[in-house]
């Protein structure tokens, strides 16, 4: 079975420093431990580095930030039919829908619990986001809602998930912006301002933030050690903090080209193939049922990807420096899609580094 090889001085070192960035600028540090299905170990982590907030993206990672002595938020937006987990769960959630904040204020009144909602703001990502000239309606509707156990914390954006939109003092002012709308209109100023994305590394080296941002979100620099959009590693940071690790099943000399007529393969792709001769290839045992093998880079040199299938991943391996052999085990590095499935995957285990599985 593959394994996830989680190095804790490796993680403790990029933790220390990304929240050295946060503290020097007046920030607090939410760690985001989606990516990592807030592996136990990982969530003690962010808490010995003194994050006393983790980020989390489904209900069922409240149990194991609060194990670790933190307090989790769902920064995912919450399923309206879940909305008494949710409160049950997390002191606070982030929301775009007033329908959503309708059945949260009404869970977290018939569960005597107190929740807070904060409201998610586009900012130009275009994921989800309520748009800047509708923020002070839905903060309105939000505060309408508001009774004894339920109430408006603030303001949150992200950056770069999903059309990679990159922070900038332009891009973070409309969310400061939107934050001054709702204190002008409403008479109440957000508590919090929030951004996400392991991209503001990069705003925190350059100097201080923008005064009224209180808090950023990170966890892909800590567990890849690197900006989310850079080819190379941080100068700073550790890049095998968490590696893939998977055995080598067989090695073969074979022809680089099929014989016999080809098709569609198993996942509805027509690949092409060049004719290098025979080749030395090596069958591993992971597939795409354990995470994204296009995401894996080889520690070993000359390792060179040939095609994957549900449950094996074929490598190229005659250009190695070392003879690779048939129960050798390989390690990998990830990129931020290959690491989260792998995490989420039943079928790989997970161990610290020194640890068998």
């Amino acid at each position: 079975m593959p394994i996830l090889r989680i190095d804790p001085e490796k993680l403790r070192h990029n933790l220390a420093w990304v929240k050295a960035q946060c503290d020097q600028r007046g920030v607090e540090l939410m760690g985001i431990v989606k990516g990592c299905h807030a592996h136990p170990a990982i969530c003690r982590l962010f808490a010995e580095a003194g994050c006393t907030v983790l980020g989390a993206a489904r209900v069922r990672h409240a149990a194991p930030i609060r194990a670790a002595g933190c307090r989790p938020w769902l920064v995912a937006l919450p399923p309206v039919h879940r909305a008494a987990d949710v409160v049950a769960g997390f002191p606070v959630s982030f929301n775009t829908e007033a329908a959503t904040l309708e059945a949260l204020s009404l869970a977290a009144r018939q569960a005597r619990t107190r929740h807070e909602a904060m409201l998610m703001v586009e900012v130009g990502d275009l994921r989800e986001g309520i748009m800047p000239g509708q923020v002070v309606d839905t903060a309105r509707r939000c505060l309408e809602l508001e009774h004894e156990f339920f109430g408006f914390k603030g303001l949150a954006s992200h950056f770069g998930c999903m059309s990679g939109l990159i922070p900038t003092p332009e891009s973070v002012g409309r969310l400061n912006r939107a934050g001054e709308a709702v204190e002008a209109a409403l008479g109440r100023k957000p508590e919090v301002l929030s951004v996400g994305g392991s991209d503001f590394l990069r705003l925190l080296e350059a100097g201080p933030l923008h005064p009224g941002i209180t808090q950023v979100r990170m966890g892909y620099a800590v567990l890849l050690g690197k900006h989310p959009d850079a080819l190379d590693g941080h100068p700073h940071l550790v890049r095998d903090a968490v590696l893939f690790e998977a055995e080598v099943l067989e090695v073969k000399d074979k022809p680089s080209m099929p014989f016999g007529i080809t098709g569609i393969n198993a996942f509805g792709e027509r690949l092409t193939f060049v004719d290098r001769g025979v080749r030395k290839r090596a069958v591993l045992g992971f597939g795409a049922l354990e995470t994204d093998s296009r995401g894996l880079t080889p520690v070993l040199p000359g390792m060179e990807l040939i095609g994957v299938n549900s449950n094996y991943s074929v490598y190229d391996v005659t250009d190695c420096p070392v003879e690779v052999k048939p129960g050798q085990r390989l390690r990998f590095r990830m990129n931020y899609k290959a690491l989260a499935q792998a995490f989420h995957s039943g079928l790989v285990d997970k161990a610290l580094e020194g640890q068998t599985p």
